[in-house]
């Protein structure tokens, strides 16, 4: 196996449909990517065909299949222990590789302390869906923003990378998704886990990169998972646990915990006043899980090297090769 080879997985869960669509496109692909060694379909204990089908009509794809449906987080981790590769793109069922994307991505490992490099999201109509992103927690929440063109925020200096604060659809280093122990089965089923393990990677002294010209095409608006199998409403509730679960996990600056709690005591206070009451559903499921959330806590800051301040700051700058 070369040291630069690349395993690429995708997720899939009921997705037979979307299998049909889009993994005979993303194969054609491969066959004009050498570095990609390999494909495999990590399915989430789906019970439509989806499995049977894989194996019946694309034998050469590895099929990881769970049990059980256990949510993205975890059908990707077990994907990222099989892989074979050093390097592992992660896209999901719904999505098409641009041709060059693989080699893209690759080249944008300039440094030994880089754990991903993130593509563009594309819409179908070719607009960007979701660049490169950066973070900012002034008002004691987590919020994280696209960084904009018309300010410079998708173009390096000549040499250089842009960092990048999260993302899922990219290329990882697996000898360090491994060490950060993967997606944390915490935030399941979905919303945050990349979040989460993006940021424990920036806090632990490793960086993510931005490459725009690695360019990979979203159609969930049609057939994405998450959109058609739950409602607006468990999607609203559980993304806002996951927030809350995130910052009482990861956010260890004295300054941040304290603008954090006021911001979480005026939403308590007052989210009555706009009926949101789904803001109070997030809150009692994330304090459900507060004992699950201490112990990581105690991890995490013992395993920190930049403190959150220094994460934070390190957006404004490019990295070179050293």
């Amino acid at each position: 196996m070369s040291e630069n080879a690349i395993s690429l997985v995708l997720t899939n869960y009921q997705g037979r449909a979307n299998l049909e669509a889009y993994l005979p496109r993303n194969l054609a692909v491969v066959q004009g990517t050498p570095v990609i060694a390999e494909v495999i379909v990590s399915d989430d204990g789906s019970t439509d065909d989806s499995v049977a089908w894989l194996r019946e009509r694309h034998p050469q794809v590895r099929v990881v299949a769970l049990a059980e449906n256990r949510g993205f987080g975890a059908a990707a981790n077990a994907a990222f222990e099989a892989a074979r590769s050093p390097y592992v793109l992660n896209i999901s069922n719904d999505m098409l590789l641009e041709p060059g994307t693989a080699e893209a991505l690759l080249a944008g490992f300039i440094r030994e302390d880089v754990f991903s490099v993130s593509a563009r999201l594309l819409d179908p109509s070719g607009a960007t869906e979701k660049g490169r992103t950066v973070p900012t927690f002034a008002v004691g929440d987590l919020k994280i923003w696209r960084a904009l063109a018309s300010r410079s925020g998708e173009t390096a200096p000549a040499g250089g990378k842009l960092q990048h604060f999260s993302g899922a659809i990219g290329l990882f280093d697996r000898r360090i998704f491994l060490e950060l122990g993967g997606f944390d089965d915490l935030f399941l089923p979905f919303f945050a886990e990349e979040t989460d393990l993006c940021y424990r990677a920036w806090k632990r002294g490793y960086r993510l990169l931005y490459e725009p010209e690695a360019k990979v095409v979203h159609h969930h608006r049609e057939s994405g998972t998450i959109l058609h199998h739950f409602s607006k409403r468990i999607r609203r509730v559980q993304f806002g646990k996951n927030r809350l679960l995130f910052v009482w996990k990861n956010i260890h600056d004295p300054l941040y915990v304290a603008l954090h709690g006021a911001n979480l005591a005026a939403r308590t206070a007052l989210s009555w006043v706009a009926l949101d009451f789904d803001f109070y559903r997030s809150l009692a499921g994330a304090l459900a899980r507060l004992p699950e959330v201490l112990p990581r806590r105690r991890a995490e800051r013992a395993l920190s090297r930049r403190s959150d301040a220094a994460v934070f700051a390190e957006f404004s700058k490019a990295i070179f090769p050293r």
